[in-house]
């Protein structure tokens, strides 16, 4: 297993397309968010993997262990991995114990254009106005680390994301974002500041956003920590469906 150009036309069809937080598995093989891949072969690859700054990774489709295994070591040689593994995956190939797994939710994309989100929309206190982000109000965000560390910088998250503010006055009440999108599916996002949870704001927040993605033509993804009961709930709210478990497994790198 060697590195490969991310952006090799051959990845995209090795992976299966239902994985989950697939949004940010191919928003990197478009070359939108950063991350590298390795594969078997730099010209024809037929087994490969990418990984996020963030450790997280991803493995392309394949029923033999000896190939998965190796994929999994080229990744550990040099990094700490956070595999992202299907709950359902199970009977093809088995990943080696983890040192600490995430038991993770994720939730079928929806149509952002659905009435439901038109219906929140209308929910909007009138206290309270909608501010697209810019850098200045994104310097001010509690989720900004996370943002600069999936685009690289401020500037490439608004050139490619997609995030809002619910604001009264000057002050942020709420945070929508879609960090990760790929092949026509925004994963998305929302974090509400202590002081203001408990109002709805959350759901209102992800509804107005939804109005800005229906206009690029995605759908939308949700994902969470399977112990994240608030996060659940919102996703019940804006019409998700039942969530599917999966798992993060923490590898850490390999000993040279």
């Amino acid at each position: 297993m060697g590195p490969v150009d991310v952006r090799h036309p051959a990845l995209p069809d090795l992976f299966d397309p239902a994985l989950p937080n697939a949004p940010l598995l191919f928003g990197i093989l478009a070359g939108d968010l950063p991350g590298r891949a390795i594969a078997d072969d730099a010209e024809h690859p037929t087994m490969a993997a990418v990984q996020a700054p963030n450790a997280i990774a991803f493995t392309s489709r394949t029923t033999r262990q000896a190939d998965f295994d190796a994929t999994l070591s080229g990744l550990r040689r040099d990094a700490t991995v956070g595999l992202v593994w299907p709950g359902d995956s199970a009977g093809s190939v088995e990943p080696e114990a983890p040192a600490r797994s995430i038991a993770r939710l994720g939730f079928d994309a929806i149509d952002p254009a659905d009435e439901r989100f038109a219906r929140l929309r209308a929910d909007l206190p009138a206290d309270l106005t909608v501010r697209p982000m810019d850098p200045e109000l994104l310097a001010r965000c509690e989720w900004l680390e996370l943002v600069v560390d999936a685009h690289g910088s401020i500037e490439a998250f608004l050139a490619r994301g997609s995030g809002l503010c619910l604001m009264r006055g000057d002050e942020i009440v709420a945070e929508a974002y879609a960090p990760f999108i790929g092949r026509g599916v925004a994963e998305v996002g929302v974090v509400t500041p202590e002081p203001h949870r408990g109002h709805g704001y959350a759901s209102v927040a992800i509804a107005f956003l939804a109005k800005v993605l229906a206009g690029r033509g995605l759908a939308m993804y949700w994902s969470c920590d399977a112990d994240n009961d608030a996060s659940i709930r919102v996703a019940a709210k804006l019409g998700f469906g039942p969530p599917r478990p999966f798992g993060i497994l923490l590898y850490r790198p390999l000993e040279a």
